[in-house]
């Protein structure tokens, strides 16, 4: 069964190269609680080249969270510097990589407003 996470890691891996960290080696690990067990998933950078393992070896920066609030980072329904802020991630390590890991989040989506809530205290003349 596929889960919006296991979705997000195959497509890192799938694409094997990110533009974006041509500048970043290291590795980051997700340790994702999900029904009582721990899921983890370890990304290697080196140079933009990114590998994706399903291990528990040593990372430069570890991420611990509820599987269910990365499912919504891989949907972009959140934030990852946000929920950081509000404790909903914990990191170890070099929290560095976690903010140029950030990037390959797509970007959060806002809910659609209604017609009537773009109107209200607004003056109009």
């Amino acid at each position: 069964m596929s889960n919006p996470t296991s979705e997000f890691f195959d497509g890192i891996a799938e694409r094997g190269r990110e533009p974006g960290l041509g500048r970043t080696t290291g590795s980051i690990r997700f340790d994702l609680t999900r029904d009582g067990t721990v899921e983890h998933w370890r990304v290697q950078f080196r140079r933009g080249a990114t590998s994706v393992l399903h291990d528990t070896d040593p990372a430069d920066c570890i991420v611990q969270a509820d599987a269910s609030l990365f499912d919504d980072l891989a949907r972009g329904r959140a934030n990852a510097m946000a929920a950081l802020l509000r404790g909903q991630l914990v990191t170890e390590g070099s929290p560095e990589l976690l903010i140029r890991f950030q990037r390959l989040f797509p970007a959060p989506t806002e809910p659609p407003r209604r017609a009537s809530a773009r109107t209200i205290g607004k003056r109009r003349g």
